[in-house]
């Protein structure tokens, strides 16, 4: 499901309330390219019905620490629209691999690393928004 020709958005999460998922899944629902994938470490039977049938997004359930980092690896971008941390590891994960990020505009995340880009996380609109500006500027 992953090839060259695809812009790859990668969000290493559980699915705690505050990490945001249903934002983004909901954002993901409104992009129609087809060359975009979103990876979520989240077992697909996790999450509520209404997300599982979206084909950008690919449920790869918990990962080992190795296969995260072979997957820092082939991602083009880091999503990150949590809403609280007290860190947020996969930031500063995604610095050390020079992986432009895309979180967040709070300052939690600014604490930790320079984004590429911020979003008002609790904007749908913002998030889908923000995503599509990525790719425009890579």
């Amino acid at each position: 499901e992953i090839s060259q020709s695809n812009k790859i958005f990668f969000y290493p999460a559980n699915f705690s309330p505050h990490k945001n998922h249903k934002r983004l899944f909901k954002c993901f629902e409104k992009l129609t390219h087809k060359n975009i994938k979103l990876l979520v470490t989240l077992d697909i039977n996790e999450v509520p019905e209404i997300y599982k049938n979206n084909v950008q997004i690919i449920f790869l359930g918990k990962q080992s620490f190795s296969n995260i980092h072979r997957l820092y690896r082939i991602v083009d971008f880091l999503i990150f629209p949590s809403i609280n941390e007290s860190l947020g590891l996969p930031l500063i994960e995604s610095s050390l691999y020079k992986i432009p990020i895309i979180a967040s505009d709070l300052d939690f995340v600014y604490d930790v690393c320079k984004p590429f880009i911020t979003f008002n996380p609790f904007s749908e609109t913002d998030i889908y928004c923000k995503v599509l500006e990525s790719i425009k500027s890579t």
